[in-house]
């Protein structure tokens, strides 16, 4: 009994052992084993398996833009000097401005806008002679009717000078080239107490060299109609962006000597009566001068008597020739006289 379970336990591990061979074998043909790498060559790295992303992965916050902050002094002093322009430049400029002047609105009472800037920019670099005010004037009434006709041109007005303020730029990249910029008041001409006003925005201190109630003189760029807050409740005023204030005297004088260049006959060099004296001034300096060399090369005349002086000649005694005997004459013996 024993030997018969003995004999059925050994028959099912053989049956086993068959079976876990022939999975094994089976197992082999479907997968061969990999050829052994060349010695030399470097083994291709496995891929690393891919990483499940996330089914709900939210976007990366944007960073924060830096915080604003001043230059310094030194960094100011570092910045680059801008070159004045010239008429091609200066045309060239223009135009690419015409876009952002176009964005301005009139009827409004601030003015801190890019457009603003750019001409406060532009007006710095500008060569003084073209800002010069033309002797034809603009009224203030055609800038309030037409706005739109003369924005960016170049205009002159002429009015009575009457307040103005400084502020700083608050512009950074205009700092070192425009470091304030003076909002002035001027009135129109005519007497009665209503007079409209204008807004002119000037770079030079008006105050060094004038006083209120001085007739003035600006040729700038208009830049729009702006909106005030008067006495008698709201206003409005022609804004101008200009170099500064110009006495009337300065441009009536400015004016006339332009006139007179013009004119025919009276150009080139004595055509400028500063000039002219000068040089009568030079002339009269050498002819003095010359006059003075000649008086001191003149011998001085002394006494009364103008006759020519009487030279005293004197004989002189040869050293080889005998000298006659003591007595003198040619005689004889002693000396005596010839008879």
């Amino acid at each position: 009994m024993k030997l018969a379970t003995a004999y059925r336990i050994c028959l099912a591990l053989a049956m086993a052992a068959g079976l876990g061979l022939a999975v094994a074998a089976a197992s082999a043909e479907e997968n061969p084993p990999a050829a052994p790498a060349p010695q030399g060559e470097a083994k291709p790295p496995e891929a690393a398996p891919a990483e499940a992303k996330p089914p709900e992965a939210k976007p990366p916050k944007p960073p924060k833009p830096p915080a604003r902050r001043f230059l310094t002094e030194e960094e100011v002093r570092q910045l680059p000097v801008f070159t004045r322009l010239d008429d091609a430049s200066l045309q060239e400029i223009i135009k690419k401005g015409k876009a952002l002047l176009g964005d301005v609105k009139d009827n409004t009472f601030g003015y801190d806008e890019e457009a603003f800037y750019w001409l406060l920019h532009l007006v710095s670099r500008l060569k003084p002679e073209l800002l010069k005010p033309d002797a034809e004037e603009l009224p203030f009434s055609a800038l309030l009717e037409t706005p739109s006709l003369y924005r960016g041109e170049l205009v002159t007005l002429s009015g009575v000078y009457f307040s103005r303020e400084k502020h700083i730029v608050p512009a950074l990249a205009l700092q070192k080239d425009v470091p304030f910029m003076y909002p002035c008041i001027i009135k129109e001409h005519p007497a009665d107490q209503m007079r409209p006003i204008a807004t002119v925005i000037v770079l030079e201190d008006p105050m060094l060299y004038l006083h209120v109630g001085d007739d003035v003189v600006v040729k700038g760029y208009f830049y729009k109609v702006r909106e005030y807050e008067g006495t008698k409740g709201k206003g409005f005023a022609p804004m101008i962006i200009a170099q500064r204030l110009v006495p009337a005297g300065e441009a009536a004088t400015d004016q006339t000597s332009a006139s007179r260049s013009a004119e025919p006959g009276l150009g080139g060099t004595f055509s400028d009566p500063g000039l002219v004296v000068m040089i009568a001034l030079i002339v009269l300096l050498m002819i003095g001068f010359f006059a003075l060399r000649l008086r001191l090369r003149k011998p001085p005349q002394h006494g009364t008597d103008k006759r020519k002086p009487q030279v005293h000649k004197f004989r002189l005694r040869r050293p080889d020739r005998i000298e006659p005997p003591a007595g003198g004459g040619t005689g004889g013996a002693g000396g005596g006289p010839k008879p």
